[in-house]
């Protein structure tokens, strides 16, 4: 019996590691917490509009990499300075970098001829 139970707690251990292993965001666990009051404090000190007014507007975009441009034409920002603070604060996040475009070589050469 208690193999039986051992063997079910391994087995829940293995899916849980394992989903955390393809969680691209998730840092560690006293990391993300800085960063959810540094991003509160961050937004509060540049006058940033509210998260959930953000995440709204940015679900509203087909686009998968989002720019100065598709921002400042959301008009959630008063000015400039704030657009610009807000991209380089979120830019020094790795997993938010634009993603990159895969090209296959040979479907370029059937378009040239």
């Amino acid at each position: 019996v208690l193999n039986f139970l051992l063997a079910i707690i391994v087995e829940a251990y293995m899916k849980v590691r394992e989903q955390n292993e393809l969680c691209e965001v998730e840092l560690a666990f006293f990391t993300d917490v800085y960063y959810c009051y540094k991003s509160v404090f961050t937004r509060y000190i540049n006058k940033w509009p509210s998260a959930f007014e953000t995440a709204a507007k940015l679900q509203s975009l087909s686009n998968t990499n989002i720019g100065y441009h598709e921002l400042q034409w959301l008009d959630l920002f008063d000015s400039n300075e704030q657009l610009l603070s807000f991209m380089r604060y979120y830019s020094s996040f790795d997993f938010l970098g634009p993603k990159v475009i895969k090209l296959d070589p040979q479907a370029l050469s059937v378009r040239q001829n």
